[in-house]
């Protein structure tokens, strides 16, 4: 995933998108992405998932105001619908993906 099909992949996507910013040096990222790729097996069909790195992406993470990592924003047609960053647990997770599949 890049800046260059960012539109593509997440703005333009038919169904919600979860989009993961994190960096290999990121030992927090490397604790959540496997909750994260868990799950979203789970709802593949409803959500779709991609990973952006922090460090490779700059215009996408000035433009959403990351400033920590990981961080994760929820869209839905093209808007955001949710985010977590920092921490967070898989019940917490799964909570938000619900939650966001059956947002109108």
């Amino acid at each position: 995933m890049t800046e260059e099909n960012f539109r593509r992949e997440v703005l333009d996507c038919s169904m919600p998108v979860l989009v993961e910013f994190s960096a290999v040096w990121c030992g927090t990222c490397h604790i959540v992405s496997p909750i994260i790729e868990e799950l979203i097996a789970s709802y593949k069909d409803r959500m779709k998932y991609v990973r952006l790195d922090f460090d490779g992406n700059v215009q996408l993470v000035q433009e959403y105001g990351v400033t920590n990592i990981p961080f994760l924003l929820f869209f839905k047609g093209g808007r955001i619908v949710d985010y977590i960053t920092g921490a967070f647990s898989g019940k917490e997770l799964q909570s938000r993906i619900k939650a966001i599949i059956r947002y109108p």
